[in-house]
């Protein structure tokens, strides 16, 4: 069996006006090593994207507009079973790395002038 990661950018989506697109990130053996490299590639944007006090829905917008977003192929008639959603799993992933206990994430604190 393989598995083709094939990688679509998210500010493509919708317009076959380039060759390049989607491409090959790569075939591998199992589905579960194909669905780690998706997650790497959604995780990377992410975490390069991410800012101190940006909420999760400002991170996931971000990955929707620029993001790369990766899916799985099966070749030679191979079935994908579990597949991934680069969507779905930067939504998830948004949510962890915007949390206030994310050492990555301080939350900016509001600082009033007083008269």
């Amino acid at each position: 069996m393989a598995f083709k990661v094939m990688i679509e950018d998210n500010n493509h989506l919708g317009f076959n006006d380039d060759e390049n697109h989607p491409y090959s990130a790569g075939v591998f053996t199992a589905e579960a090593e194909a669905i780690t490299i998706c997650e790497a590639i959604v995780n990377d944007f992410l975490t390069k994207s991410l800012y101190p006090g940006e909420r999760a829905k400002e991170l996931v917008k971000q990955y929707y507009t620029y993001g790369e977003d990766p899916y799985i192929d099966g070749t030679e008639g191979d079935k994908v079973k579990q597949g991934f959603s680069g969507w779905g799993f930067a939504e998830e992933r948004s949510v962890i790395l915007c949390t206030k206990d994310n050492p990555n994430n301080l939350r900016r604190v509001e600082v009033t002038k007083t008269p």
